[in-house]
């Protein structure tokens, strides 16, 4: 789950956060695209979330490769990553791609009015 991101070892728990801000995340998106309409706030929004999505990114590598100790890095840590894979599922909600549970619709009456293939 950690998509290449540096887990730090005893802190697997972190993968699990990953995955809870990343659910969430992708809800809140889809719920986002559903309540607002027009061009600019959902641009305005996607950015915002690409940014704090590349911000925690970094200040998570930072923290991890500093080999900080103690609950409140972990704390910290834990946030971060939380934040970072939020932003990324709030884009892809956001900007609508995502799993259809619905099967495409077809117009039965065309197809039977096209006849069968070849003729």
């Amino acid at each position: 789950m950690s998509y290449g991101i540096l887990i730090p070892e005893g802190l697997d728990v972190l993968r699990i956060i990953s995955a809870i801000g990343a659910m969430a995340g992708y809800v809140v998106g889809q719920e986002l695209r559903n309540k607002i309409e027009g061009f600019w706030p959902r641009v305005l929004s996607a950015l915002g979330a690409g940014i704090v999505s590349t911000t925690s990114f970094i200040w998570y590598v930072i923290y991890v490769e500093q080999n900080y100790s103690g609950a409140p890095v972990v704390i910290k840590l834990g946030i971060l990553i939380a934040l970072a894979f939020f932003g990324l599922a709030f884009l892809v909600g956001t900007v609508g791609v995502g799993v259809s549970f619905e099967a495409p619709q077809t117009d039965r009456n065309e197809a039977d009015r096209e006849g069968p293939s070849g003729s």
